[in-house]
Formats: structure tokens, sequence, C-alpha cells
């Protein structure tokens, strides 16, 4: 170690010098947020908790890349915030003190009839990116159902009778329903989406 030395001074005692560098850093509860398929022109959300593990404060920001999946055209980058405006995130940028964490919101609003792919680019200020991938995908409610009504006919009051309806999800977007009825009204049923 070379010695310390001060200008007033002419003899120079030894003394060793240590130091640390702190960078900061950061941990992703998530690496991939797949918002599923989702109803049409319907928005969805998913929270993302980012922590601070580091000694110094974190000062973050996001950025989004699309990736165009056109049929028989290979991938293609943007990096661009306002290129795929159905992604964003809240807050889009913070800072984080030592040991804290905080969650975000990825959102999604969905087309009509999308397919989208992209990742979400978390920049650290005098640190590391951090990427988190996002697919989504929206499209329209469509089902079958076999009959549309149910014939029993004339039945005694104490005699119970049962008939099958079968209802079939034809899109890719989550369908639930709920039926209902009783002796004196005819059966409904109630379609949802998730």
């Amino acid at each position: 170690h070379p010695p310390l030395t001060h200008p007033s001074r002419t003899h120079a005692p030894p003394a060793s010098v240590l130091g640390e560098a702190f960078y900061p850093n950061l941990v992703l509860d998530l690496e991939k947020a797949d918002f599923g398929c989702i109803l049409n022109d319907t928005p969805r959300s998913l929270p993302l908790t980012i922590s601070n593990p580091s000694r110094v404060a974190a000062n973050y920001s996001w950025s989004f890349i699309k990736e165009d999946i056109p049929e028989g055209r290979s991938r293609r980058n943007v990096h661009d915030p306002n290129a795929i405006p159905p992604f964003d995130i809240l807050p889009i940028r913070g800072s984080l003190p030592p040991g804290t964490s905080e969650t975000v919101e990825l959102y999604y609003k969905g087309g009509i009839g999308s397919k989208v792919r992209g990742r979400a680019m978390c920049e650290l200020k005098g640190g590391p990116s951090y990427e988190v991938a996002l697919s989504a995908e929206s499209a329209a409610v469509s089902y079958k159902i076999d009959k549309h009504s149910l014939e029993f006919g004339l039945q005694n009051y104490d005699r119970v009778e049962e008939k099958e309806i079968f209802l079939q999800n034809t899109s890719r977007v989550p369908l639930t329903f709920q039926a209902s009825g009783s002796w004196s009204d005819p059966i409904l049923i109630f379609l949802g989406w998730a």
C-alpha cells in the first residue's frame, strides 16, 4: 500500500486504506407476466413486486420492447415506449430506499382480437437492467349450446325428469355460467366471462 502523506508533515506514518463500493440492485418477483386471454376491449392488471436488497437507493425507470409477430415474418424489436400501447406499468419510475419493496402494476388493455408479446425493461441508474416478458391476447366470447329449449311434456308432480344441455366454450376467453330455475319458471342460463 502506498503511504498517506500530508503536505505539512515531513514524516508519513504508514496507514492502510480499505474501501467498499456499493451498487444498486433489484429483485423482481416475476420473470414472465402472462395476462392470458381476456375479453375484447377490456383491461387486466397484474402485480409485480420489486425489492431493493442493496445498501444504496435504487432509482429505476421502465420502458417497453415490442415483439411483432406477423404471420410468416421474423420478429422485429422496437425500443419505443409508445410502440405498444396495450401495455403500461405504474409507477413508470421511482426510487426504492435500501431494504424496501414496492408493488407496481402491469396493465394490458385488450384490443379487438389481438395477440401481443413484448418485454418490460427496468433500467436501474448505476446498476443493471431487468426484463419481464409480457404476453397477452384478447378475443370475443363465443359458445355453442346444443338445445335452446327442453320439452318435458306432461309429468306427474311426484316424478323427477332429467334432461341434459351441452354448453361448449368455443373461444379462448374463460367462460363461466350459472343455471337457475324453478317448477313454475323456465330454466335460465347466465353466461359470464373472467
